[in-house]
Protein backbone atom coordinates (compact mmCIF):
# COMPACT_ATOMS: atom_id res chain seq x y z
CA UNK A 1 0.00 0.00 0.00
CA UNK A 2 3.01 2.50 1.29
CA UNK A 3 4.60 1.40 -2.13
CA UNK A 4 1.66 1.99 -4.19
CA UNK A 5 1.48 5.58 -2.76
CA UNK A 6 4.81 6.05 -3.14
CA UNK A 7 5.01 5.68 -6.70
CA UNK A 8 1.74 7.50 -6.86
CA UNK A 9 3.93 10.58 -5.40
CA UNK A 10 6.97 9.98 -7.86
CA UNK A 11 5.04 9.52 -10.28
CA UNK A 12 3.34 12.88 -10.16
CA UNK A 13 6.54 14.60 -9.46
CA UNK A 14 7.80 13.37 -11.85
CA UNK A 15 5.81 14.74 -14.29
CA UNK A 16 6.03 18.39 -12.70
CA UNK A 17 9.99 18.25 -12.94
CA UNK A 18 9.52 16.47 -16.92
CA UNK A 19 7.00 19.06 -17.71
CA UNK A 20 9.58 22.24 -17.08
CA UNK A 21 11.49 22.24 -20.61
CA UNK A 22 15.07 22.17 -20.43
CA UNK A 23 15.28 24.11 -23.91
CA UNK A 24 12.17 26.51 -24.29
CA UNK A 25 11.07 26.25 -28.12
CA UNK A 26 10.98 30.27 -29.26
CA UNK A 27 7.43 29.49 -31.09
CA UNK A 28 5.67 29.23 -27.80
CA UNK A 29 5.23 32.62 -25.62
CA UNK A 30 6.05 32.87 -21.55
CA UNK A 31 1.87 32.82 -20.84
CA UNK A 32 0.87 29.83 -22.83
CA UNK A 33 3.91 27.94 -21.31
CA UNK A 34 2.44 29.36 -17.40
CA UNK A 35 -1.04 28.20 -18.23
CA UNK A 36 0.19 24.60 -19.24
CA UNK A 37 2.53 24.24 -16.50
CA UNK A 38 -0.76 25.47 -14.19
CA UNK A 39 -2.95 23.00 -16.38
CA UNK A 40 -0.33 20.04 -15.86
CA UNK A 41 -0.02 20.82 -11.77
CA UNK A 42 -4.04 20.70 -11.33
CA UNK A 43 -4.33 17.30 -13.34
CA UNK A 44 -1.44 15.73 -10.98
CA UNK A 45 -3.36 17.28 -8.16
CA UNK A 46 -6.64 15.65 -9.39
CA UNK A 47 -5.31 12.48 -10.03
CA UNK A 48 -3.21 12.35 -6.75
CA UNK A 49 -6.21 13.24 -4.84
CA UNK A 50 -8.30 10.02 -6.66
CA UNK A 51 -5.40 7.48 -6.04
CA UNK A 52 -5.38 8.88 -2.68
CA UNK A 53 -9.04 8.45 -2.22
CA UNK A 54 -9.20 5.37 -4.14
CA UNK A 55 -6.32 4.13 -1.27
CA UNK A 56 -8.69 5.23 1.51
CA UNK A 57 -11.57 3.29 0.25
CA UNK A 58 -9.66 -0.21 0.58
CA UNK A 59 -8.41 0.48 3.94
CA UNK A 60 -12.59 1.08 4.70
CA UNK A 61 -12.85 -2.00 3.10
CA UNK A 62 -10.14 -4.00 5.00
CA UNK A 63 -11.20 -2.78 7.98
CA UNK A 64 -14.39 -3.38 7.89
CA UNK A 65 -13.88 -7.39 6.95
CA UNK A 66 -11.03 -7.34 9.99
CA UNK A 67 -14.02 -5.96 12.27
CA UNK A 68 -16.34 -9.39 10.85
CA UNK A 69 -12.96 -11.70 11.13
CA UNK A 70 -12.72 -10.34 14.73
CA UNK A 71 -16.18 -11.10 15.81
CA UNK A 72 -16.41 -14.32 14.02
CA UNK A 73 -13.64 -15.55 15.88
CA UNK A 74 -14.39 -14.22 19.16
CA UNK A 75 -17.68 -16.24 18.65
CA UNK A 76 -16.04 -19.35 17.53
CA UNK A 77 -14.15 -18.90 20.51
CA UNK A 78 -17.23 -18.78 22.75
CA UNK A 79 -18.75 -21.87 21.38
CA UNK A 80 -15.86 -23.61 21.84
CA UNK A 81 -15.69 -22.93 25.48
CA UNK A 82 -19.29 -23.41 25.83
CA UNK A 83 -18.59 -27.09 23.70
CA UNK A 84 -15.92 -27.59 26.16
CA UNK A 85 -17.56 -26.52 29.56
CA UNK A 86 -20.42 -28.83 29.50
CA UNK A 87 -20.93 -32.65 28.69
CA UNK A 88 -22.06 -32.93 25.36
CA UNK A 89 -25.58 -34.33 23.88
CA UNK A 90 -26.90 -35.06 21.09
CA UNK A 91 -29.00 -32.02 21.03
CA UNK A 92 -25.83 -29.54 21.74
CA UNK A 93 -23.35 -31.48 19.38
CA UNK A 94 -25.89 -31.22 16.65
CA UNK A 95 -26.57 -27.07 17.28
CA UNK A 96 -22.42 -27.56 18.05
CA UNK A 97 -22.31 -28.78 14.22
CA UNK A 98 -24.59 -26.13 12.89
CA UNK A 99 -22.48 -23.41 14.07
CA UNK A 100 -19.29 -25.13 12.93
CA UNK A 101 -20.85 -25.27 9.25
CA UNK A 102 -22.31 -21.63 9.82
CA UNK A 103 -19.19 -20.71 10.86
CA UNK A 104 -17.41 -22.32 8.02
CA UNK A 105 -19.50 -21.21 5.11
CA UNK A 106 -19.10 -17.39 6.60
CA UNK A 107 -15.30 -17.59 6.52
CA UNK A 108 -15.88 -18.98 2.86
CA UNK A 109 -17.88 -15.94 1.48
CA UNK A 110 -15.31 -13.38 3.43
CA UNK A 111 -12.19 -15.74 1.42
CA UNK A 112 -14.90 -14.97 -1.28
CA UNK A 113 -15.10 -11.43 -1.26
CA UNK A 114 -11.35 -10.61 -0.53
CA UNK A 115 -10.33 -12.61 -3.79
CA UNK A 116 -13.25 -10.45 -5.74
CA UNK A 117 -11.83 -7.51 -4.17
CA UNK A 118 -8.25 -8.59 -4.99
CA UNK A 119 -9.70 -9.15 -9.04
CA UNK A 120 -10.97 -6.20 -9.20
CA UNK A 121 -7.92 -4.46 -8.48
CA UNK A 122 -5.63 -7.06 -10.39
CA UNK A 123 -6.85 -4.57 -14.17
CA UNK A 124 -6.04 -1.55 -12.62
CA UNK A 125 -2.74 -2.42 -11.46
CA UNK A 126 -1.45 -3.59 -14.37
CA UNK A 127 -2.95 -0.99 -16.14
CA UNK A 128 -0.61 1.77 -13.84
CA UNK A 129 2.04 -0.38 -13.94
CA UNK A 130 3.83 0.09 -17.24
CA UNK A 131 4.11 4.33 -16.88
CA UNK A 132 5.10 4.06 -13.27
CA UNK A 133 8.11 1.68 -14.76
CA UNK A 134 8.88 4.12 -17.74
CA UNK A 135 8.63 6.95 -15.18
CA UNK A 136 10.72 5.24 -12.94
CA UNK A 137 13.07 4.52 -15.59
CA UNK A 138 13.36 7.80 -16.91
CA UNK A 139 14.05 9.11 -13.63
CA UNK A 140 16.60 7.10 -12.53
CA UNK A 141 18.55 7.06 -16.26
CA UNK A 142 18.29 11.04 -15.92
CA UNK A 143 19.41 11.87 -12.69
CA UNK A 144 20.68 8.63 -10.95
CA UNK A 145 23.41 7.10 -13.76
CA UNK A 146 25.47 5.09 -10.95
CA UNK A 147 23.30 2.06 -10.41
CA UNK A 148 21.08 2.22 -12.86
CA UNK A 149 22.33 -1.46 -13.93
CA UNK A 150 20.80 -2.38 -10.72
CA UNK A 151 17.68 -1.08 -10.63
CA UNK A 152 16.69 -1.90 -13.74
CA UNK A 153 17.67 -6.22 -13.14
CA UNK A 154 14.93 -5.12 -9.93
CA UNK A 155 12.28 -3.86 -12.16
Amino acid sequence: MKLLLGLVVLVATLGVLNSAPQDRPTGISEDTLKQLSLNGEKLVEEEVSRALYGVKQMREVMWRNEQKHGHLMKSLRHSSDKKKARPPSAERERRTEGAEQLAQEVMERLQEAERQCQDSLQPEWVECRPCLEDACKTFYTSTCRRGFGRFQAKV
